[in-house]
């Protein structure tokens, strides 16, 4: 018995739906991946990034605290202390200037106080103090004492053997330290619920602890040593940083709460499930109705061909494709459809033109932000070294440039505006980089009567400076001249920079074709020349190695507007 033939409608639902399924759920399987992996890698990077800057917050504070004291030691190793009472003054200066100091004091071997801060309470029976025996018995470190608590501070004291008037006598440096401020910082960091930080001597003894302490995380912070890690601690997950601090042979332990990570990861997956089953669903749907569509009269698909022909547009027709009646009509409605099409891509041709023209005038307007980011830090700068009539001056520059940039939304704008807004650029960047270079304007034509596109001077003076100067050494100059040659208008820019190699320069040239655009550099200069002056319009590059280049705009003066429409 002859098996009947599954219809085109069942065909199309047993071929389509297997496809849409399986690619479905491998859309949904790689969205859950990479949503976990991208999820996991910015979550850990934020975190060793915090964990980082806890870490160096504490490192700064004891790199500083060193410092000090190896300056109290150059500072006495050649002086005689004990017959040199200024030497307290010179404590009490330090103190005013390390917030991180509550006291200095300077002790003989026999533990007498030799000299210290003015509001320094002497200690007495020093030789007993654990700081002064372990700053005595060790010689060529500075020793720091464990973590204590008094009045609402924090502090801990470094001890340090030192000689002094010639090497001839010795002594041990003694400085109170304030932690408050850096333990402070701790509770400013989020670390999530249950995240704190623990600290811990060369011996794995707690120091400090911002939060309960837990026995069970030491035994993590051993098995690691140093790095990072995911740990349990009372069924919570943490991600644990383990560093050792500079110069103390302490260990900081950072421990972030990494549930919120898997909260966050198992939500998204809820959605990827309810969403992938929605979509099953809707395909489903989707491939029914698309199947019964399909399966409608070739006749009613005529119908809606013939749409198309309506337009009647003239048009090179097609060779019509032989067959039964309905194949004939449909190769019809394709022929009336193929003419609308032909007409589409003429539409589009002349589309494409006015978007690009569109899209330079956009780029054209677009202002580097980093400049306008360094020109208002230069200007608070200037402010805050009270030199304000520099201030003064970069500002009314920087509202000139602007005024000149937005032109009210105008496209072309006189030559002199243009040359205006490169002055106020130049005398911008000047008062930035001080003596580092020095311009010049140079006008040989009567340049009233233009107007050009404007923005097309700034760009080429911003790639002189940032690329012709940079790392040069004595001053460098940039000239601006404005001249007419022939039938031409040359705006012409020249630095004495370190030059361009001919291979960068053919490299320029090269993309100055390309589709992509982006900025408001040289290759945007030129097409906008190109597109608004004709082919005669051109830049042209001239460099010489360690001598400098030159960038010329030439401009058709045939083509150069004499008033402000284009």
């Amino acid at each position: 018995m002859k098996k009947t033939p599954l219809s085109l409608k069942v065909k199309l639902i047993v071929t389509l739906l297997p496809v849409f399924l399986v690619f479905t759920l491998v859309i949904a399987f790689t969205s859950y991946i990479l949503y976990y992996i991208n999820i996991k890698n910015y979550t850990d990077n934020q975190i060793e990034q915090s964990s980082y800057q806890c870490i160096n917050n504490y490192e700064t504070f004891f790199s500083s605290v060193i410092e000090t004291s190896n300056s109290i030691e150059r500072k006495v190793t050649n002086i005689d202390i004990e017959d040199n009472p200024s030497f307290n003054t010179y404590l009490d200066d330090v103190l005013n200037l390390k917030n991180e100091l509550s006291s200095a004091s300077i002790y003989s071997l026999d533990g007498m106080c030799l000299a210290s801060n003015s509001n320094y309470t002497i200690e007495t029976n020093v030789t007993n103090a654990p700081w002064f025996i372990n700053a005595k018995n060790n010689k060529l470190i500075a020793f720091f004492s464990g973590l204590n608590y008094s009045d609402g501070r924090y502090g801990f004291t470094l001890s340090k053997y030192i000689t002094y008037n010639h090497d001839l006598n010795e002594g041990i440096l003694k400085l109170d330290l304030d932690f408050t401020n850096v333990i402070n910082l701790i509770s400013e960091t989020d670390l999530g619920v249950g995240g704190h930080v623990s600290i811990y001597d060369n011996d794995y003894g707690l120091i400090y602890c911002s939060e309960a302490y837990n026995p069970i995380e030491l035994e993590e912070v051993k098995k690691t040593v140093l790095g990072t890690d995911i740990v349990s601690i009372n069924n919570t997950n943490y991600w644990m940083f383990v560093s050792t601090l500079t110069n103390t042979r302490w260990k900081v332990a950072i421990f972030t709460n990494y549930e919120e990570v898997s909260s966050t990861i198992n939500n998204f997956l809820i959605i990827i499930l309810v969403s992938t089953f929605i979509i099953i669903v809707l395909e489903g749907a989707f491939i029914y109705i698309f199947s019964t569509e399909v399966t409608y009269p070739i006749r009613i698909l005529k119908n809606e061909m013939n749409n198309v022909e309506s337009l009647n547009y003239d048009s090179k027709m097609f060779k019509v494709v032989k067959g039964n009646k309905e194949v004939i009509e449909l190769s019809n409605s394709f022929n009336q459809m193929m003419k609308r099409i032909d007409e589409l891509a003429k539409k589009n041709i002349e589309d494409e033109k006015e978007k690009r023209r569109y899209e330079l005038r956009s780029l054209q307007n677009q202002i580097n932000p980093h400049f306008l980011y360094n020109t208002l830090d230069s200007i608070v700068y200037l402010i805050e070294k009270k030199e304000n009539d520099k201030a003064e001056e970069m500002i009314i520059a920087l509202s000139k440039f602007f005024r000149i940039s937005i032109s009210r939304g105008k496209n072309f704008i006189p030559l002199e505006k243009e040359i205006e807004h490169a002055k106020q650029y130049l005398k911008i960047q000047k008062i930035r980089f001080g003596d580092s270079f020095t311009y010049e304007i140079n006008i040989n034509t009567d340049i009233s009567k233009y107007f050009v596109n404007k923005l097309i001077l700034q760009p080429i003076i911003e790639n002189a400076i940032i690329h012709g100067f940079k790392e040069k050494e004595g001053n460098g100059v940039i000239k601006v001249n404005v001249y007419q040659n022939n039938e031409f208008l040359v705006l012409e820019i020249v630095d004495n920079g370190f030059g361009i190699l001919p291979k960068k320069i053919d490299e320029i040239y090269k993309s100055f074709n390309t589709k992509e655009t982006s900025g408001v550099g040289l290759k945007n200069v030129y097409q906008r020349l190109k597109l608004y002056y004709g082919e005669k319009a051109d830049l042209k590059i001239n460099s010489q190695l360690d001598n400098g280049t030159s960038v010329s705009l030439i401009i058709p003066l045939s083509e150069v507007s004499q008033n402000e429409e284009k």
